[in-house]
């Protein structure tokens, strides 16, 4: 009985250990499977975030070039630079707003994805060009009140020299979302003088 008694003790602890060292074996598998996958996809992500950075920053470089050849345009400084005809409108004349309307049509058909575009001057005169389907009503305030000078965005162009910032949003329509602002300063390249702030606002979307 005893011999019968010892033999399953035996069996029992072989089988205990085998079972533990089974466990801890596929643990251990486990473990440094979950940890070579976890790398695998930490490495594939930073590899597609670099790719994508190259790619943003491309298209944003783009975006900046072609805002300034068409807006920082000899002609289009001259006009927005001149006094207005009428003392204190807040319109452009016929003939400066064919002017603006060319170097904005000539940057939104080189820009697909441009919703808006928004002209202020030092004189108080104020310009909208909106996409089709987008709503006015929001802009419309600007003819009157100008933008708010006291708003973040504003006080980071003045600020910017002439370079451009990047907004997430709307700067213009805090509710429209689906879009980033590119603000720039209008400087007369010549005379070192702002005469302006652009505001062109392009979609997110894909």
């Amino acid at each position: 009985m005893k011999k019968i008694k010892l033999r399953w003790q035996i069996i029992i602890a072989i089988i205990i250990v085998s079972f533990l060292s089974v466990t801890v074996s596929v643990f251990s598998v486990y473990r440094i499977s979950i940890q070579t996958i976890r790398e695998q996809y930490i490495k594939q992500s930073e590899e597609k975030l670099s790719a994508l950075n190259v790619l943003a920053d491309k298209e944003l470089s783009n975006l900046v070039n072609i805002i300034r050849n068409c807006m920082l345009d000899d002609d289009l400084i001259s006009v927005i630079s001149e006094e207005p005809l009428v003392e204190g409108s807040s319109y452009y004349d016929s003939k400066s707003k064919t002017s603006i309307s060319e170097q904005v049509a000539d940057m939104v058909s080189q820009l697909s994805k441009v919703e808006g575009v928004f002209l202020f001057d030092d004189y108080n005169r104020y310009i909208m060009y909106l996409g089709n389907g987008e709503k006015t009503a929001p802009y419309l305030t600007y003819y009157t009140t100008g933008p708010d000078k006291d708003a973040d965005w504003y006080q980071a162009v003045e600020q910017s020299k002439g370079k451009e910032i990047f907004w997430n949003g709307d700067v213009l329509n805090p509710e429209n979302r689906r879009c980033f602002s590119v603000v720039k300063k209008l400087n007369d390249t010549s005379k070192y003088k702002p005469h302006g702030i652009l505001v062109v606002t392009v979609s997110t979307s894909l």
